[in-house]
């Protein structure tokens, strides 16, 4: 993706939704910038990271919830060496749960990893050197944020785990790249477990 620059890259490291198969892991995905690696969700695909950052880089993690699909590779943190403090970013009503799973009968905790971290609560927007981040609310079985990142004059949305909702239309509208996910299959429905169909 041409931008300002140089290229802004998604590198796609899991998109299996629920658990890993041969088709491959669950859900993490890189976008490498000028400035910052950011990381969207952290499924299994979230141990292969280290072979694509950039390390002189910020490292900043986006989680859309805290189902286990989507955080189960923050266990792997204690085998990364940032160089930068990461930071960890969660929908606000989440930050505790998050604390939890780092809590040691889980994981290594924070504290005791080689480098830095944290977490940072976000409800709604969010500005960094460069660095645009509107979070807004899903349709999903819990506590769910969708993205959209503005960064060297393009733009990326992540919504992904929700069912059709006006907020995933409005993050996505006009942006240079959407990601999402169609995990019920054409003509399904689920009230209690929202997803996208193909459709």
């Amino acid at each position: 993706m041409k931008a300002r620059g140089r290229p802004l890259q998604a590198l796609f490291l899991g998109t299996n939704g629920w658990y890993d198969s041969k088709t491959g892991s669950t859900v993490c995905a890189l976008i490498r910038s000028e400035e910052y690696n950011i990381v969207l969700d952290a499924g299994y695909g979230f141990h292969k990271l280290d072979r694509f950052l950039r390390p002189e880089k910020p490292t900043l993690i986006f989680l859309s919830h805290l189902h286990l699909d989507h955080t189960i590779g923050l266990h792997t943190l204690a085998k990364f060496r940032f160089r930068k403090k990461l930071r960890i970013f969660c929908p606000v009503g989440l930050t505790v749960g998050l604390k939890r799973l780092f809590g040691a009968e889980f994981t290594m905790p924070l504290p005791r990893l080689p480098y830095q971290a944290e977490i940072i609560s976000v409800k709604k927007n969010l500005e960094l050197p460069g660095l645009k981040v509107t979070a807004l609310p899903l349709v999903h079985s819990t506590i769910c944020l969708g993205y959209r990142f503005d960064l060297q004059g393009k733009s990326v949305a992540y919504c992904t785990d929700t069912g059709y909702c006006e907020n995933a239309v409005k993050l996505g509208q006009g942006a240079d790249l959407l990601i999402t996910e169609c995990a019920l299959r054409p003509g399904q429905d689920s009230e209690g477990w929202p997803h996208l169909t193909p459709a």
